[in-house]
């Protein structure tokens, strides 16, 4: 069986890692979600985006087909 001070030391080692791994883990999810927010507002805009090239075009096809009637 280890000693008291072997058992101690290796419960302190033991603790950090613990504390240590819990950290990074803490950390990683707050880097994902912020990405997922920086992804979600990039994706909002480029469909704002599409939808106002698609009102243009849909107003520049029609300015097109208006003309030709004349």
């Amino acid at each position: 069986m280890p000693s008291d001070n072997a058992q101690l030391i290796f419960g302190n080692y033991t603790n950090v890692i613990s504390a240590l791994g819990a950290s990074i883990a803490a950390g990683s999810g707050v880097s994902a979600h912020n990405s997922s927010q920086i992804s979600r507002r990039n994706h909002r805009e480029l469909l704002d985006t599409i939808k106002k090239l698609n009102n243009r075009l849909d107003e520049l096809n029609k300015s097109i087909s208006d003309n030709k009637k004349i």
